[in-house]
């Protein structure tokens, strides 16, 4: 959770600083390094809104990747037509973190916490309610608030581990503030 939440903090000031430095490149390529920019990020919130969504999601990321496409070529451009200035406004670099964290976060999203980890909290799961049962059986005496209190607390926090695990889903989701002060930025 903690390092999906960095990743959107660093996507967004990658993005920034990029569109930012795009002025210190010569037009055309400035232009269509905003744009390009612009439709990257907008189609990047998209996913997030869509991300359950298995087809959307494919539709939302090919449609980033072009965007991308678009920010490269735009920065060649740039490159090609003013190397000196196109160097010293270091959009080669920025363009290049923009492109890596978009693909650092296409793969933290396709990991999920290891199957043999979940199974392991459900026969934790298991144990306990059986050790308390087994517990309350002894005493004699049915504590069935306490019993129900113990195995449901139990239950919430399982659900709190798992739900860290789906940042598009559930209670604790992963926010995409720092991009949509970025967006903003970029559209006034």
């Amino acid at each position: 959770f903690n390092d999906r939440s960095e990743l959107v903090m660093d996507e967004a000031t990658s993005i920034e600083a990029c569109y930012l430095r795009a002025d210190l490149v010569a037009e055309p390529a400035s232009s269509q390094i905003r744009a390009a920019l612009r439709s990257y990020m907008a189609f990047r919130l998209e996913s997030y809104d869509i991300g359950l969504d298995r087809r959307e999601y494919q539709r939302s990321s090919g449609q980033m990747h072009a965007a991308l496409d678009e920010l490269w070529t735009a920065v060649v451009g740039a490159v090609n037509s003013d190397r000196p200035r196109a160097l010293a406004s270091a959009i080669v670099p920025c363009a290049n973190e923009v492109i890596h964290l978009s693909a650092k976060r296409e793969w933290m999203r396709r990991f999920h916490m290891p199957a043999a980890v979940v199974i392991l909290l459900g026969l934790s799961i298991i144990i306990c309610a059986a050790m308390i049962g087994h517990a309350l059986g002894e005493t004699g005496y049915r504590h069935i608030g306490l019993s129900l209190a113990v195995n449901l607390l139990i239950v919430m926090v399982a659900g709190i581990v798992l739900d860290f695990d789906r940042p598009r889903s559930g209670l604790i989701r992963v926010e995409q503030t720092p991009l949509i002060v970025v967006r903003e930025m970029m559209n006034h």
